[in-house]
């Protein structure tokens, strides 16, 4: 029970060893000593604020709130508020309630969470890794042939070599692309952070449509693309 002073008028038992402290320790010293220090300064006028239109409700609503134990460790707590009117005038009785095991049952239910979220995207990897497995053999085919091609102009009797370096390009361009392929599935379903930069939304499109060029091809399909030039990058 406190005062609009704000001292503890009445403490129980519980909340005495809730806190760490002696039988009687708490009578007479002020409310805000139990507070964690972040919210001491403003509590003064939060409790002026609720002695002028005293209602119960908890307080903080809506904000994680904690509690400072003697030996200045923090615990979560919930705190309802309720006036009650006694001989000394109005005063108000805190109902605290240390909610710690909730937080740990809410954490650990958190953390299940994440893992079943990342095994459910594991089994999506999986579901995905015959269009991936697909969409690698294309450009690995095509570094095939292209190798095939660069060896004939270099074997030719008068070997041409422009015709070779044509094809030399060609296979570290389809390398890259099957690079990318297996640095952005790596990067989709490994449990670190994955890292944000900026990103040519145009060069997205084209890569992409080259990705699918054989898929697309097998079922007949002719892709337009209309492209703004140039675009801002974006953050992706």
């Amino acid at each position: 029970v406190v005062s609009a002073k704000g001292l503890s008028e009445s403490v129980n038992a519980q909340t005495e060893r809730m806190f760490g402290y002696s039988p009687k320790g708490l009578l007479g010293r002020p409310v805000e000593m139990l507070l964690a220090e972040r919210y001491r300064p403003n509590h003064p006028g939060l409790r002026t604020e609720f002695f002028a239109s005293s209602v119960s409700r908890p307080m903080g609503a809506g904000h994680d709130l904690y509690a400072l134990r003697k030996d200045g460790s923090e615990f979560p707590v919930e705190i309802g508020l309720n006036p009650i009117e006694t001989e000394q005038g109005t005063m108000v009785l805190a109902a605290l309630i240390d909610i710690s095991d909730r937080r740990q049952t809410e954490e650990r239910i958190h953390s299940v969470n994440t893992m079943l979220e990342r095994m459910n995207r594991i089994a999506t990897a999986g579901e995905l890794s015959s269009s991936i497995a697909h969409e690698i053999k294309q450009p690995l085919a095509a570094v095939t042939a292209h190798a095939n091609a660069g060896l004939r102009w270099l074997t030719k009797e008068t070997p041409d070599i422009d015709e070779a370096l044509a094809a030399l390009r060609a296979i570290v361009k389809d390398g890259q692309r099957v690079g990318e392929v297996i640095e952005s599935v790596r990067a989709m379903y490994k449990k670190t952070n994955q890292e944000r930069v900026p990103v040519d939304l145009d060069n997205l499109v084209q890569s992409i449509l080259g990705l699918m060029r054989a898929e697309l091809s097998k079922q007949q399909i002719v892709v337009q693309t209309e492209l703004t030039k140039p675009l801002p990058l974006v953050i992706g």
